[in-house]
């Protein structure tokens, strides 16, 4: 979701190498690695062991005045090669938000991960990162919001874990053998779940927008309605097996004219990361979306496996997990999704 009503200007937010941004917006950061931030809209990072990654935006100039998503891309997340943290963040009244966010969120996180024991679950983590950036902006007096869809792949030993986050609706869409698995979930006003959240947290629904004015019920910023559209995201966990594919990470504009499986099978037809990346957004653009549009596309690298015996995997050689672990504390939204589209939790055998 992006607002109008502001003309911040029109270039895409990016991290130049002295660590400033080509944003005319002051906005506050808590520190900045070039290495660690994409440097240009439509740069495809080099390829690393176990993942390759494209991003495509576009304002949608036809029916947007100025560009309020930001994202980030970082590889080798924390020093750890084949690690990687990436996020879009798409603004609304303003852009500040989203750009606090893509410069600081992975920092946060990162700090989080350094502060507490390494058996501390990652969600929780993801958890407090986007409360403790909801509490930076009110800090700085950002008064924008932003939904936002984050993922780290960790690298631990011979396995990767992928953990998501979300809030808002942008969302994060697997491809595991072709099917497309959501991975996160849709915080909005039509949502009778979060409605009712709203309406015992004190607040009202009128059009399904909060107090008539946000579409939806989550976000980072909007520090004016943070006791009603709080910042905890939606998390999941899954160990990455052979069988998945990729990962899209897009704003509500992709999704807003194309299905989980459509983006799926877009990105299917275009083994490239980045010119799957633009056929997304290009997509988008034909199916009329009128929103910013950004998005990435993760493709995943595995590693060959050396198998224990000269024929290849024999019984009682271990097989890589595949089931999906979704946390469902009380501070963590509703698991599941209505529709076509729901996340599978698979029973662990």
């Amino acid at each position: 979701m992006s607002a109008a009503d502001a003309d911040l200007g029109d270039a895409p937010t990016s991290v130049l190498p002295d660590g400033t941004t080509d944003d005319d917006d002051q906005v506050p950061v808590l520190s900045t690695d070039p290495h660690e931030t994409a440097d240009g809209a439509d740069t495809m990072p080099p390829r690393v062991p176990g993942f390759r990654v494209g991003f495509h935006e576009d304002r949608n100039r036809l029916n947007r005045r100025t560009m309020e998503d930001a994202h980030a891309i970082v590889q080798d997340y924390r020093g750890v090669p084949g690690q990687g943290f990436f996020a879009v963040y798409d603004g609304h009244a303003g852009r500040q938000a989203a750009v606090w966010c893509g410069e600081n969120v992975h920092l946060v996180l990162a700090s989080l991960l350094d502060e507490f024991a390494p058996e501390t679950p990652i969600p929780d983590l993801f958890d407090e990162a986007f409360v403790r950036a909801d509490k930076h902006m009110a800090e700085a007096n950002i008064h924008a919001g932003c939904t936002a869809v984050a993922c780290l792949v960790q690298v631990q030993e011979d396995r990767r874990t992928l953990y998501t986050a979300n809030v808002g609706d942008a969302r994060a869409v697997l491809c595991r053998k072709g099917q497309a698995i959501r991975l996160s979930y849709d915080h909005k006003g039509s949502d009778p779940f979060e409605a009712r959240r709203i309406v015992d947290a004190g607040g009202f629904m009128v059009n399904n927008r909060v107090n008539g004015v946000l579409a939806v019920t989550r976000s980072l910023g909007d520090t004016s309605m943070k006791e009603l559209v709080v910042g905890n995201p939606y998390t999941t966990e899954l160990e990455l097996i052979v069988d998945d594919e990729f990962l899209i990470l897009a704003c509500d504009g992709i999704w807003d004219v194309l299905s989980d499986q459509e983006a799926v099978n877009l990105v299917m037809s275009c083994p490239d990361p980045q010119q799957a990346a633009e056929l997304l957004v290009h997509q988008a653009l034909e199916n009329m979306s009128t929103d910013n549009l950004s998005a990435i596309v993760v493709r995943f690298v595995h590693a060959q496996r050396r198998p224990s015996h000269p024929g290849g995997l024999q019984d009682g050689d271990d097989e890589p997990g595949d089931g999906v672990t979704t946390p469902t504390p009380d501070k963590v939204a509703r698991a599941g999704q209505e529709g076509e589209d729901e996340v599978p939790v698979e029973e662990e055998a």
